[in-house]
């Protein structure tokens, strides 16, 4: 039996730590009760949501229809041999204490996305990167319920369409509820360095847990603990532009920071364009809300502001951004609330 709660607030349960109501809320620990939830929204005809570690969340004040929060553990070796392992993880297990036994373990592969707040059945919705390396070169296997044509469903990793912090899941909103994901990991490990603040560091010493603990450290300097200070981490998607597009800034502004892209374009880092813009460190003299002193790319929230609060600095920046290099800032997180239809899977 699952227990659903009335009127559950879910300002805890989400890291910019906005205030928000859930008509009615519970929290699964088996595909089981998931199936349960599902049903009981139907006779009721509430709206569906899913929550999972909230930190990838723009909540709204009041949710209308049920919150489920996802909170289906285990970790289970499906295959072994001399080169690989493939391992099944449950969708609402820790993404960073997963990423600590799997270098415990000896299978290797997530070094670098070391300390990504978040659960793990976030890391295929958005398919979840940092430091030279992106979730999808490790997915096996994506598991999911199909909330339209009420089936579960096991996709590939090609079926996954994964694209920069976007995939299938994500731009299926209304459909699938990640349960479980399958990790294909390496037994040798290889230092991925690529990324500028790591390549001081010699790949032919350096061992996985040291690589993890310097990612760590280097999150620690520039993405203030939400425990802390209430964010959501990087909050706006780095852009990619079209190389004439680049040139064109180049001329104005010699020092931006981008990467190749491929496919003759360019990322552009968000942060540098949001700092050169004058806005790092901004705080709104009326709710509080800003971006972080040492991160242009981290929204804060020291007063518990609401959706209206935080989304009003938003579109502050992303005018500015607009105007000052004709570009339309993407945000990353998701609202949590009556803006879809159905199923809103977010982190």
């Amino acid at each position: 039996m699952i227990d659903v709660v009335e009127n559950h607030s879910l300002q805890s349960l989400n890291t910019l730590a906005m205030p928000s109501i859930a008509r009615h809320f519970v929290a699964v620990h088996s595909e089981i009760s998931l199936l349960e939830a599902i049903h009981l929204a139907d006779q009721h005809q509430w709206r569906l949501y899913v929550l999972g570690g909230g930190s990838n969340v723009l909540a709204q004040e009041i949710i209308e229809g049920l919150v489920i929060k996802n909170e289906i553990q285990g970790i289970q070796l499906l295959s072994d041999n001399d080169d690989y392992v493939i391992v099944e993880v449950g969708a609402g297990e820790n993404w960073h204490e997963t990423v600590q036994l799997c270098i415990r373990q000896g299978w290797y592969g997530l070094e670098n996305l070391s300390l990504i707040p978040g659960t793990v059945g976030a890391a295929p919705i958005q398919n979840i990167g940092a430091y030279g390396v992106e979730v999808r070169e490790f997915i096996e296997s994506v598991r999911a319920y199909d909330c339209v044509d009420r089936v579960w469903r096991d996709f590939n990793n090609k079926a996954c369409e994964f694209d920069y912090r976007d995939s299938l899941f994500k731009r299926s909103k209304n459909r699938f509820i990640v349960t479980a994901i399958r990790l294909r990991l390496n037994k040798t490990f290889h230092a991925k360095l690529s990324y500028g603040a790591l390549q001081h560091l010699e790949p032919s010493t350096i061992t996985a847990q040291q690589l993890s603990e310097e990612i760590c450290r280097i999150r620690l300097t520039k993405l203030p603990d939400p425990k802390d200070l209430p964010n959501a981490g990087s909050f706006f998607k780095n852009p990619v532009v079209t190389m004439s597009h680049y040139h064109e800034l180049v001329r104005k502004y010699p020092n931006i920071v981008a990467f190749d892209a491929g496919d003759q374009r360019k990322k552009l880092a968000a942060g540098w364009l949001i700092e050169n813009a004058g806005l790092k460190g901004y705080r709104d003299p009326v709710w509080g809300v800003g971006t972080h002193v040492e991160q242009a790319l981290v929204l804060v929230n020291p007063q518990c502001r609401s959706l209206v609060a935080v989304m009003s600095i938003v579109e502050i920046i992303r005018q500015a951004v607009k105007e000052n290099y004709g570009i339309e800032l993407e945000i990353e997180p998701q609202i949590l609330g009556d803006q879809v239809k159905s199923v809103y899977s977010v982190a």
